[in-house]
This record gives structure tokens, sequence and C-alpha cells, in this order.
């Protein structure tokens, strides 16, 4: 069986346009397919499973650096804060763990100076 994402998808395959309301405007976007195994839909409803594709695809692609957390929660419909909260169901940080705090304050008592 495949998976078919929903009409918020932004990935490879056929284009599809959708709004994103943070930007007012119309964002060409593309579906992707997923295969999954039939009985699988035993466990999990088909709708539950495209919610947690869309939701592990763009909290990887955050977790990644490859958007921002509030282009993925308008991605997925929901508020920025909604999409922080979802990070944490992820045992996602939403804080930059690779960032030289000793640096940074460094950084910012010179900019007071």
């Amino acid at each position: 069986m495949s998976l078919r994402c929903l009409p918020l998808c932004y990935t490879e395959g056929q284009k599809r346009r959708a709004p994103l309301s943070q930007w007012g405007r119309w964002r060409d976007t593309r579906s992707l397919q997923i295969d999954y195994p039939a009985d699988l839909t035993q466990e999990v409803g088909p709708e539950e499973l495209q919610r947690l594709a869309r939701e592990a695809f763009y909290v990887r692609l955050y977790e990644q650096g490859h958007i921002s957390s509030g282009r993925a929660g308008a991605m997925l419909g929901m508020s920025r804060s909604d999409f922080l909260d979802l990070l944490g169901r992820y045992g996602v940080s939403y804080f930059d763990e690779h960032t030289d705090l000793v640096e940074d304050l460094g950084n910012a008592r010179r900019a007071h100076s």
C-alpha cells in the first residue's frame, strides 16, 4: 500500500499549490508517496498514518536545519508554538545545542560595551 500525503506537503512528486497564510500567498508544493505494509492500517488508520508521516517529515527537516519552525508549523497547519510543542513530543530540542554559550555571552557583552 501507499500513503498519500495531504495537500500541504512540500516534497518530491506531483506539483500542487497550497496556501501558506504566514506569507499570504500561494506556494508551489509537491506530494510524496510512502510505501508501508498493508496490515499496518489494522493498528493505525490511514488518516493517522498520514498525520504521523507529515509530522515526522517536517520535524526531521527542522531538526536538520532545512526549514524554520514557523514554516514547518505553517505547512502542518499549526502555529509556531504548537510546532515547538510537537518537537518536544518527538524528543527534538528547539534550542541550537551546538551553540557555544560562553562565546555567545562574550559577544553579547562586547555588543553592549
